[in-house]
């Protein structure tokens, strides 16, 4: 039997990830220099888009408590909670042409999340591990 402990797996920081950041950084810049009123509007505007970005870029981790996936998007967005034992099917996504890799984790009724941890392969023994201590309860 498998003891539950408390483990965090890290979000994989990809190039779309900081690319798009960095194009809206500048972005940003011009908008700003520009120091019209639309453009000083539009430029804030970007550069708090930006900090949500970089909040949820930095700030997302998976952890598994017990029975219970919570999925951290960063300090402004809201914890979601996935049940480990209520996980149907986990299928691993690649888009090559956009440079994305997520795993979509579908559970409950029709609900769906996606992860991009760092260690694909120790989170999804991470998930077998806590269905199987689950089944032998």
């Amino acid at each position: 039997m498998y003891m539950a402990t408390n483990r965090t797996f890290q979000h994989r920081v990809t190039i779309v990830g900081v690319a798009v950041p960095i194009i809206m950084a500048v972005m940003a810049l011009y908008f700003l220099l520009h120091r019209t009123a639309i453009h000083l509007i539009i430029g804030f505007g970007l550069v708090a888009v930006i900090i949500m970005m970089l909040e949820r870029l930095l700030h997302t981790n998976y952890l598994f408590e017990g029975d219970m996936l919570t999925i951290s998007r960063g300090r402004f967005m809201k914890k979601e909670q996935v049940p480990v034992k209520e996980i149907t099917r986990i299928s691993p996504i690649r888009r090559q042409w956009l440079l994305i890799d997520y795993l979509l984790i579908e559970y409950g009724a029709g609900h769906e999340a996606e992860v991009q941890p760092v260690n694909e392969e120790a989170f999804l023994q991470e998930i077998k591990k806590r269905q199987d201590d689950h089944e032998e309860r």
